[in-house]
């Protein structure tokens, strides 16, 4: 792993309009220049995966495997923490790298509200939610590609570190501060890249007392999050929760 001094110096040397943060263009001649592993991700052309950014953001968010989550669900279990992931629950490139489907890479991106403030679904009910899109993308990567496939899953309470919960002051060290704000920089990678799969959890807000109240298409996020998505991926990438639940014999994106 880079030091958070040797990451700065990176942008820095290749910032070329000097905001702070790397376009897919200035992360792509970044990561060319150091002597890193070329793998599958770094294919370019329109059937290749074009992932070199997302293969970049990995050094500052965690992707969690499908299964494990799914798992964590049928036990009734609830999102620990980044910094909280037990062994085994993190994927790796490796892995992901086995889905080698021509249009799109092996990660699941959650779009979903937060319910509360220190935790987005104290309950576990919105992951439970998603139980059976997690299952079967898990067995879509297992069945096509191998055992030993997995997919990412980016989920941002589990990807970034967070502060404790009902915590009144930030009490994350410096190292996962400046993690977090480097994942954050990075976030809309996830979601508007056109072979990244992203899952929206729009359907109507689980029952109980939450301190936001907000449906889906009142988030501001949801909102960012849909249309960094729309804008690039069809019909095969693009997953809506609701619709799904409404056809219940596969996955159904918003724009069909």
């Amino acid at each position: 792993a880079r030091t958070e001094g040797e990451v700065d110096e990176l942008v820095r040397k290749f910032d070329a309009d000097g905001d702070g943060m790397l376009s897919m263009d200035e992360i792509s001649k970044a990561w060319a220049e150091v002597d890193l592993k070329i793998s599958y991700w770094d294919g370019v052309g329109d059937e290749k995966p074009n992932a070199s950014a997302l293969k970049r953001a990995l050094a500052d968010t965690v992707l969690v495997d499908a299964a494990w989550l799914a798992q964590l669900a049928d036990a009734g279990g609830v999102l620990p923490r980044c910094q909280d992931l037990p062994e085994g629950a993190r994927v790796t490139l490796e892995e992901m790298e086995m889905w080698t489907h021509t249009f799109t890479v092996g990660v699941l991106v959650i779009s979903y509200p937060w319910l509360d403030a220190d935790h987005p679904d104290k309950d576990g009910l919105q992951l439970r939610a998603i139980s059976h899109v997690l299952k079967i993308f898990d067995k879509e990567a297992k069945s096509k590609y191998g055992a030993g496939c997995k997919v990412g899953v980016f989920f941002d309470y589990v990807s970034m570190p967070q502060r404790s919960r009902g915590s009144a002051e930030d009490d994350r060290t410096p190292e996962e501060r400046a993690i977090f704000g480097r994942a954050l920089k990075g976030i809309n990678l996830w979601y508007g890249h056109p072979r990244t799969h992203v899952l929206l959890v729009d359907t109507e807000l689980p029952a109980g007392a939450h301190t936001n109240t907000q449906p889906y298409k009142g988030r501001g996020w949801c909102v960012m999050e849909y249309n960094a998505s729309g804008l690039v991926k069809d019909d095969m990438a693009l997953i809506s929760l609701k619709r799904s639940e409404e056809h219940t014999s596969e996955l159904q994106s918003p724009l069909q």
